[in-house]
């Protein structure tokens, strides 16, 4: 196995990789116009509270997303417009918009 990096500088590098994408989760969030939400934003886009959204997440109605070293939960939106698909109305009883 070829060692081209110390451990220090390997781990230094990896710190930094780690910062750089905490720091884009951020700004991917606070923009909201990223494919990921946060519990607040997520949940108002779909109209309901954040305890709600909790709620389906730990009733596996919805899979939040964490990465590793982010201390923060986030949503996918395709995943929030399909759960929206999911419970309209007209997909659960026929004929009733």
């Amino acid at each position: 196995m070829l060692n081209i990096l110390s451990p220090k500088a390997l781990q230094a590098l990896i710190n930094e990789l780690k910062e750089l994408f905490m720091e884009a989760v951020k700004i991917a969030t606070k923009t909201n116009e990223g494919r990921l939400k946060s519990r607040k934003d997520a949940a108002k886009y779909i109209g309901l509270s954040v305890d709600i959204l909790d709620r389906l997440a730990k009733q596996g109605m919805i899979a939040p997303v964490r990465f590793d070293g982010v201390n923060k939960i986030l949503y996918d939106v395709r995943d929030l417009d399909e759960l929206i698909e999911l419970n309209k109305l007209e997909n659960k009883y026929s004929g009733v918009a």
